[in-house]
Formats: C-alpha cells, sequence, structure tokens
C-alpha cells in the first residue's frame, strides 16, 4: 500500500512524540491514529535507532536518566558501557533517578548475557556514584533514595561475587 509523504511524516510525528512507545500512546489515545498509519516495521526500526541515536547523544546532558528510561523501557541492552561512562547529571533527583534506573538496566543487560566483569564494572560505579550523592544529599528523603541505590547495588555485586567464586573453574 502506498502511502503519502504527509501520512508517514503524521506517523513519523507521532512516534517522535511518544518516544516510540505504543504504551505512551496509548495513555493519551495516540495509539489508534498510530495504527491507522500501518507503519512497516522496517521504518519502525530505523526510527526507533534515530531515537536510541538522539537520547544516546543527550548523556552528556543534564538530565541524562530520561536516556536510561528510554532504554529500559525499549529493552535496548546494548549500550552498558556507554552508558557508565557518563556520570548522572542534572538536580539531585536526576542523578538519584538516573542511579535508579541504571540498576535496572545492568539487571536488563545481565538478563540479557553481558558479561560478567561488565556487569560488575557498571555495579561499581553505581556505588561510586551513589557513595558521592550520599555526601552531597541534605533531606532524609533524598538520603533514603541514595542508600536504597547502594543496598540495591552492593547486593547484586555480592550475589555476582558468589556466583563467580562457585564458578570459576567451571
Amino acid at each position: 500500500m502506498a502511502r503519502s509523504n504527509s501520512t508517514i511524516r503524521a506517523a513519523r510525528d507521532l512516534f517522535f512524540r511518544y518516544d516510540g512507545s505504543t504504551f505512551y500512546m496509548s495513555r493519551d489515545g495516540a495509539d489508534r491514529e498510530y495504527q491507522s498509519y500501518a507503519v512497516p516495521e522496517d521504518v519502525e526500526r530505523e526510527w526507533l535507532r534515530e531515537l536510541t541515536a538522539r537520547h544516546l547523544a543527550a548523556l552528556v546532558k543534564p538530565g541524562n536518566w530520561w536516556t536510561l528510561n528510554f532504554l529500559v523501557h525499549h529493552r535496548d541492552t546494548n549500550h552498558l558501557e556507554r552508558v557508565i561512562a557518563a556520570p548522572p547529571l542534572g538536580e539531585l533527583w536526576q542523578r538519584t533517578a538516573y542511579l535508579e534506573l541504571l540498576l535496572q538496566y545492568i539487571r536488563a543487560c545481565q538478563s540479557a548475557g553481558a558479561p560478567r566483569a561488565l556487569i560488575a564494572s557498571a555495579l561499581d560505579v553505581v556505588q561510586k556514584h551513589a557513595d558521592d550523592l550520599m555526601k552531597r544529599s541534605r533531606s532524609e528523603t533524598s538520603r533514603a533514595r541514595v542508600a536504597k541505590v547502594l543496598v540495591g547495588a552492593k547486593h547484586r555485586s555480592e550475589k555476582l561475587r558468589l556466583f563467580l567464586s562457585r564458578h570459576q573453574g567451571a
């Protein structure tokens, strides 16, 4: 079925407005309109690659937690090295959200088969940044959120160390 340029443009605008998420579209009722455009899967994949590139480029900007939110939402586990190279940026709540989402992302990457050494490095990065945030946090609410991140990272690191010690010679 031939699609007009204006139809493709309208579909693309919706896709990008909702960060490539039909779930987000469904919350506003835009999913039906988007589905009516019958966008081919290869076109959607191309648009998603473009969105992913935009989000990854934003890792160097304040509010970079949104990049992790995007990667977690789309289950894109191909960027752990790049993600852990970027420090959490922005307001304290944004940096805390970054670390919370980074833990989720690490879990997803581990489930997807990322190398254990990379997972261990990523968990160390989380702990380092969380320790730094803990020193800067003033409110009890902020400290509690950061403490929860620290506990989660330490717990996952310990589980990984135990696994590795049991399977060292395997």
